[in-house]
C-alpha cells in the first residue's frame, strides 16, 4: 500500500478559505483532477501519483486567482506504492 500526505502550504505561509468559495484552493484543485482534469489510464483508474502532480502543478496558479492575492507551494510527501484514487465508468 501508500501514503500521499497533501499540504496546502508549508509552515511558513498561510492558507485558508478563498473569500469567493465555499472551498479552500486545494480542495477545489482536487475537484478539478478527479472531474476529469487528471486523465484516467485505460482502465478508467485515476492513480494519486497522477493527482498529486496536478495539485503541485495547478495550485500555486488556483491560490493565486481565488483571491487570496499569493501562490500557495504545496507539500506533497508520499511513502509505498502509487494507488487509484478514483475510477471512472467508461460505458
Amino acid at each position: 500500500g501508500g501514503i500521499f500526505i497533501i499540504a496546502a502550504t508549508s509552515s511558513v505561509q498561510n492558507a485558508g478559505q478563498s473569500p469567493t468559495s465555499d472551498t479552500t484552493p486545494l480542495i477545489s484543485t482536487l475537484l478539478e483532477a478527479l472531474r476529469g482534469a487528471v486523465p484516467s489510464d485505460e482502465e478508467g483508474n485515476i492513480w494519486m501519483s497522477d493527482v498529486a502532480q496536478y495539485i503541485r502543478e495547478r495550485l500555486p496558479e488556483a491560490s493565486k486567482l481565488s483571491g487570496g492575492g499569493f501562490a500557495y507551494t504545496p507539500v506533497i510527501v508520499s511513502s509505498g506504492s502509487d494507488f487509484p484514487i478514483a475510477t471512472v465508468n467508461r460505458r
